[in-house]
């Protein structure tokens, strides 16, 4: 049997919960579905409507809901960290893996307009290069675009070591 991804259990629990909500709410408080889904969705969101008049039953649901939201949060946050954290972990390895096969490339210092437009340049001619700025969201957006980029700065030796220098071009 396939085991389900931390993503749909997460989306799973959150679907009972307002299917929950929507259900307790129709029967305590004699609401049409719609009312219903919409108290149960400001209810688990904190949003909060103003005073709604809940019977005393539907106040006691409600405060059960609330726990209950956010115990289906806190899941999801936990079902959710290690896939976000193990992608950007294979990303980084991934990238090690690449930078150890570089030999005669080129390193293009910033990821500005220039430093763009020069890397778009290299990858269509198919020429080996590492990219290497400051910015952690340019060279995010370079990663992107599938260009080989680190983080850093270009003056400093240890990020040059880092990018092979003495096996660039």
């Amino acid at each position: 049997m396939a085991r389900r991804s931390p993503a749909r259990r997460a989306v799973n629990a959150a679907i009972l919960l307002v299917l929950f909500g929507t259900c307790g709410f129709m029967w305590l408080e004699g609401w049409d579905f719609w009312q219903a889904l919409f108290f149960t969705v400001i209810t688990v969101t904190t949003v909060g409507y103003g005073d709604y008049g809940l019977s005393e039953e539907g106040l006691r649901f409600a405060t059960i809901l609330i726990v209950c939201g956010f115990g289906v949060v806190t899941y999801a946050a936990g079902q959710m960290a290690p896939v976000i954290l193990n992608e950007r972990i294979a990303r980084e390895w991934k990238m090690k893996r690449e930078l150890q096969k570089l030999s005669g490339h080129f390193i293009v210092c910033g990821l500005g307009r220039v430093g763009r437009a020069v890397c778009s340049s290299l990858a269509q001619e198919r020429v080996p290069f590492v990219a290497v700025d400051p910015d952690p969201e340019a060279v995010e957006e370079a990663a992107r675009c599938g260009h080989l980029a680190i983080t850093g700065d270009a003056t400093s030796d240890d990020v040059l070591m880092r990018l092979h220098v003495e096996r660039a071009k």
